[in-house]
């Protein structure tokens, strides 16, 4: 039942999408791509999802992208990876969730919870009348 959870939660972001069509897609092609890549990208809306390995959020970011953009200490990351060549491999491990969790790793009083959009932070209905993307029968 989880997988129908989350196709209904795709169809519901679809349908509340209201930031106008992709260029060169029509209102109904623009709301099945986004229903697509919300299935697909993010758990089915959940933007706070964080997957097996450790990667966080919408986008998956590991520990070094993090680092790179300066949301946690780039030299605390070198260190916790240290005898690992790979980020996956330290991800796997179980050391990347550790890291993370560790709220002395992240900058300017940041914590993982706080990296994560809260609940609320959800495509919001603003147009009570959009384009359905699935017509009733």
């Amino acid at each position: 039942m989880a997988g129908t959870r989350r196709q209904e939660r795709a169809v519901l972001t679809a349908n509340q999408y209201a930031q106008g069509n992709i260029e060169g897609l029509s209102d109904y092609s623009t709301r099945r791509l986004v229903a697509s890549t919300v299935l697909t990208e993010s758990n089915g809306g959940d933007l706070s999802i964080i997957n097996g390995a450790g990667y966080v959020g919408r986008y998956q970011a590991g520990a070094t992208w993090l680092a790179d953009a300066g949301y946690v200490d780039a030299d605390k990351v070198r260190a916790a990876m240290s005898g690992y060549r790979r980020e996956w491999t330290w991800a796997e491990s179980g050391g990347m969730t550790r890291f993370l969790e560790d709220a002395s790793n992240w900058k300017d009083g940041l914590s993982l919870d706080q990296y994560k959009p809260p609940p609320t932070c959800r495509i919001k209905r603003s147009n009570a009348t959009a384009t359905p993307l699935i017509a009733p029968p």
